[in-house]
């Protein structure tokens, strides 16, 4: 018997949409066992049937790709888990991390096991679904999920900041009108109208099952796996990626020495690219590569680019170095027009400190500058006054 349910599970786990009779099996000993015997009997049993970390192979329009099992990971019930792969490219470089999740979707036992393909990018963020042959969404009473449901749920599952995160289920129902059913979403009745936009109609229990075992303590297990194999070529894809949330995590692990290893990398980054990653970018570069020429040249001359944030914060690291090169300085008098009043202040004070002053390529720059600034006309002429 034992060898006998050992051979359905490792069929469920490694190929599940081949693997007709494991609901039968499962609510047949559902009846004869007690739930929590035969789940913790079923855990056991999977650890058993074969799963390694021996890399398996999927073949997708004649190119084949390498997956690699990394870890399990807890189902609601921590009787089940789902295994979790990890998939690389044709580049042998990991692309994405996938499990078919294998849930119920309530604690009543009236409903059925949902089963569900999901992906996430290398730092855990969701990316899309499939389902599983032969095992389509239902809303309550049997009602399948037409395409616009399951449009919307990736639309529920892609947002991180959903409300669903920060309600309890209890909060989601209008309790006065619930009532039993005996499909997937088996607890029904009307939904709060608050939340009605963050869920698949007809199918609040799913909609928030899967919320939270998408984008819950998965995302954490999957950034911790990936820093666990992180390599140059990793990070060089990460930051060539066009999720800004990638590019951060792989800017999150540099040490001093990979600002300058992917200088070029980050010099687009920092003009490109979100702002939040311009400010991280200019607060973390090291002051010695500020102090060298030629990376300070290539910083400075970014400044057109920056947003007034960033602006700010290249003046301030300016004001705590103890050389500028010259030709940064005649590079932002030719853009004295793009500061605002507080930073031409700085760089006025700039001028002073380093004696460019009476430079004359700068004063001409000023001198051109000032006749079209108005109202921030007054701090250059008094200082182009005073230098004369």
């Amino acid at each position: 018997m034992l060898i006998f349910l050992q051979s359905i599970l490792k069929c469920r786990i490694t190929k599940p949409e081949s693997c007709k009779i494991h609901t039968y099996v499962f609510n047949l000993l559902n009846s004869i066992l007690p739930d929590r015997a035969i789940k913790c009997v079923c855990s056991i049993l999977i650890l058993s049937a074969g799963i390694s970390a021996k890399a398996q192979t999927v073949t997708i329009d004649n190119v084949t790709y390498s997956v690699r099992h990394v870890f399990d990971f807890p189902m609601k019930d921590p009787a089940f888990f789902s295994s979790v792969k990890l998939e690389y490219g044709i580049d042998s470089l990991p692309q994405k991390y996938t499990t078919i999740l294998s849930t119920p979707v309530c604690d009543d036992g009236l409903c059925q096991t949902l089963e569900l393909k999901i992906y996430w990018n290398l730092i855990g963020n969701y990316l899309n679904y499939d389902t599983v042959a032969g095992r389509p969404l239902t809303k309550h009473d049997h009602l399948p999920f037409v395409g616009a449901d399951y449009e919307k749920l990736h639309e529920i599952l892609t947002d991180q900041n959903s409300v669903l995160e920060r309600k309890s289920l209890d909060e989601l129902f209008d309790r006065d009108s619930l009532r039993q059913s005996n499909t997937v979403d088996a607890t029904t009745g009307a939904t709060d109208q608050a939340i009605k936009y963050a869920i698949v109609e007809g199918a609040l229990y799913t909609s928030y099952t899967l919320w939270h075992l998408v984008n819950g303590n998965i995302k954490s297990k999957i950034q911790e796996h990936t820093k666990a194999i992180y390599s140059p070529e990793l990070a060089e894809g990460l930051l060539k990626s066009e999720d800004y949330q990638e590019q951060l995590f792989a800017l999150k692990q540099f040490e001093e020495k990979d600002f300058k290893v992917y200088f070029d990398h980050v010099l687009n980054l920092m003009v490109s690219s979100n702002p939040l990653l311009e400010l991280y970018i200019l607060k973390k570069i090291p002051d010695a590569m500020w102090r060298e020429p030629t990376f300070q040249n290539q910083l400075i001359s970014a400044f057109p680019e920056l947003t007034p944030n960033g602006r700010g914060l290249l003046f301030s690291k300016l004001s705590n170095l103890n050389t500028i090169e010259t030709s940064c300085l005649i590079f932002l008098s030719d853009h004295i027009h793009e500061m605002s009043i507080s930073q031409i202040k700085v760089f006025l004070k700039l001028l002073v400190k380093y004696k460019m002053e009476e430079n004359v390529v700068i004063q001409e720059n000023l001198e051109s500058a000032s006749i079209s600034m108005e109202d921030k006309a007054f701090y250059i002429d008094d200082f182009l006054n005073k230098v004369k």
